[in-house]
C-alpha cells in the first residue's frame, strides 16, 4: 500500500473509530514521518477510556510482536497520563516487565518508555501509584525507578515526598533514588535518616546525633531487612536500645553463617564499650546461641 493511500486509510478508520485496526495496518518500515505525524495528530485528540483500554489490551495480546509495540506507540501518542495503568498492566501481563529485566532487551518495554518520556512530568504521579502497588516487584520497580529518574523534575518534589512516607520500603528506596537524581536535600533528621537508609548510606548515619536513628534501624532489624548492615551500623553508633534487638535477631539467625556470627560479637563488644554492664546483663540470656555469642563477647571485654 502507497504512502497516501495509507494515509487514506489510516484517516477513513479514524472516523470510525477502528482504532485497533489502524495498528494492524503499521509496521516499523511503512512508519514514516508523514505518516508518525498523521498518526500523533489523530491520537493527540483520542480522550476515551474505552479506546484506552482496548489499545492497551492489543498491545497485551500482541506483547511479543510488531503489533504490540505499535499499540504502544498509539498510546503514546494519545499523550494523557491515564494510560499510564493501561500500559503498566498490558506490559506486566505481556510478560516484558517479569521476563525481560532490562528495558533495552525488549522493543515493547522500550516502546512504552518512550510513552513515559513523551508524556513526560505528568506521568510522575500514575507512576509513583504503580510503584505502591507492584513494590513487591523487582523488576517492576527498576522499569518504574528507571522511568522516575528520567522524567521528574523539580516540580514533581513534593508528590515524591509524600510516597517518601511510605511504610513499604522498596517504595521509599525507588523514591529515595528520584530524589538523590534530583539533588534534593533533607529538610529535617528524620528526613535525612529514612534518605540515607533508602540509599543504603549506613557510615553515614553513625554521624547522626538523634535517638530516631536507633529506632529506625532496629525497625529494619525486627523485619530482617538488610540485618548485616544494620547490625554493624548498630555496633559503631553503640546505644544499648540495640542490645536487645541484635539478640533476637541472633535467636533467629542462621547457625551455620559463621561471617554473620562475627558481626553479632563485633557489634555487641561495641556497644559494651560503653555499656558494659548492661551488655553482660543481656548475655546472660540462656537460649543456646546467646550463650555461645556471650563467650566469644566476654573475652573480648
Amino acid at each position: 500500500m502507497k504512502k497516501e493511500e495509507l494515509i487514506a486509510r489510516i484517516e477513513d478508520l479514524s472516523n470510525e473509530n477502528e482504532y485497533e485496526a489502524i495498528t494492524w495496518l503499521l509496521t516499523k518500515d511503512n512508519m514514516s514521518p508523514k505518516i508518525t505525524r498523521k498518526l500523533k495528530q489523530i491520537f493527540s485528540q483520542v480522550d476515551d477510556e474505552h479506546v484506552i483500554s482496548v489499545l492497551a489490551t492489543s498491545m497485551e495480546i500482541s506483547a511479543t510482536s510488531t503489533n504490540g509495540a505499535i499499540s504502544a506507540i498509539m498510546l503514546g501518542y494519545i499523550g494523557k497520563p491515564q494510560v499510564i495503568p493501561h500500559i503498566m498492566n498490558a506490559l506486566d501481563k505481556g510478560g516484558g516487565l517479569a521476563l525481560l529485566p532490562s528495558i533495552n532487551q525488549s522493543t515493547l518495554k522500550k516502546e512504552v518508555f518512550e510513552i513515559i518520556k513523551y508524556i513526560g512530568e505528568p506521568t510522575v504521579e500514575p507512576l509513583l501509584q504503580e510503584l505502591d502497588h507492584r513494590a513487591e516487584y523487582l523488576s517492576e520497580r527498576e522499569f518504574i525507578g528507571n522511568a522516575l529518574n528520567e522524567i521528574a523534575t523539580q516540580e514533581s518534589i513534593p508528590l515524591l515526598l509524600e510516597y517518601f512516607k511510605s511504610e513499604r520500603i522498596e517504595v521509599r528506596e525507588v523514591v529515595a533514588s528520584t530524589l538523590n537524581a534530583l539533588d534534593w536535600q533533607p529538610e529535617n533528621n528524620q528526613q535525612k535518616i529514612i534518605f540515607l537508609i533508602a540509599i543504603h548510606s549506613w557510615d553515614e548515619l553513625v554521624d547522626i546525633d538523634d535517638p530516631a536513628v536507633v529506632n529506625y534501624l532496629t525497625k529494619l532489624l525486627v523485619d530482617n531487612q538488610y540485618s548485616d548492615e544494620v547490625i554493624k551500623v548498630l555496633g559503631q553508633i553503640g546505644d544499648q536500645r540495640a542490645i536487645n534487638p541484635i539478640l533476637d535477631h541472633l535467636k533467629n539467625a542462621n547457625p551455620f553463617q559463621r561471617a554473620k556470627r562475627e558481626s553479632y560479637v563485633d557489634a555487641l563488644t561495641s556497644i559494651a564499650k560503653r555499656h558494659r554492664d548492661s551488655v553482660k546483663i543481656a548475655l546472660q540470656d540462656s537460649h543456646r546461641k546467646t550463650k555461645k555469642i556471650a563467650k566469644l563477647v566476654l573475652k573480648k571485654i
